[in-house]
């Protein structure tokens, strides 16, 4: 299994824990902006399509064709465990949450997302991960639409519902793919914007 980050935050304690698996996974650093990735490979890139735009960029020139990819944005913290919770995904791909709670909150999200080879190569054949070249960073300060965003660029989460429409389109076209699936673990916490709210289950983009 390949692990992508999309780099924004650093957080050391996050890419230490990214570190400590690197003998285990391949882990590549796509920095959306210059940052302490500890000596993690990286791929420093400019910030077009925010996390969607470096998912995209890791498929097109660092996934190893037919690998699982656990795509992960960094402002995450995570326990042992959570590797193992991410190595016994029996899907092509999911959506990984920390509990119900989280899912029924976002239902979908780039934070932490796994795919399976046999799906990436699906999404390859239809052109890739899809991301908003016309934003370069911008994010409403509350959620989609709160903001009008600048000419030429749509909304902060536009890569997601277009990842989402993609996924539902290849499960529907590639009936033995098992897609659009929930994953739990209590093993994670995923962070919105550099921060963790409690309960991390109420989270929203």
């Amino acid at each position: 299994m390949q692990i992508c980050v999309a780099g924004w935050y650093f957080p050391p304690d996050f890419y230490d824990a990214l570190r400590g698996v690197a003998d285990r996974f391949d882990v590549v650093v796509v920095a959306n902006r210059a940052g302490d990735t500890r000596g993690l490979p990286t791929i420093r890139r400019e910030n077009t399509g925010l996390d969607w735009g470096a998912f995209a960029h890791f498929l097109d020139q660092a996934w190893i064709p037919g690998a699982d990819v656990l795509f992960l944005q960094d402002d995450t913290r995570v326990a042992d465990g959570f590797w193992q919770d991410v190595e016994a995904i029996p899907y092509d791909q999911a959506f990984i949450f920390r509990d119900v709670a989280e899912f029924e909150a976002a239902y979908s999200h780039g934070r932490a997302h796994f795919a399976g080879g046999r799906f990436l190569h699906a999404v390859c054949a239809r052109g890739g991960i899809w991301f908003d070249a016309g934003n370069r960073g911008f994010i409403a300060a509350g959620p989609s639409w709160s903001e009008t965003p600048p000419p030429g660029c749509s909304d902060h989460n536009a890569g997601i519902r277009a990842y989402t429409a993609l996924v539902r389109e290849i499960g529907a076209e590639n009936p033995e793919l098992l897609v659009d699936r929930q994953v739990y673990s209590r093993n994670v916490h995923l962070g919105r914007r550099g921060r963790f709210a409690q309960p991390v289950g109420r989270e929203t983009a």
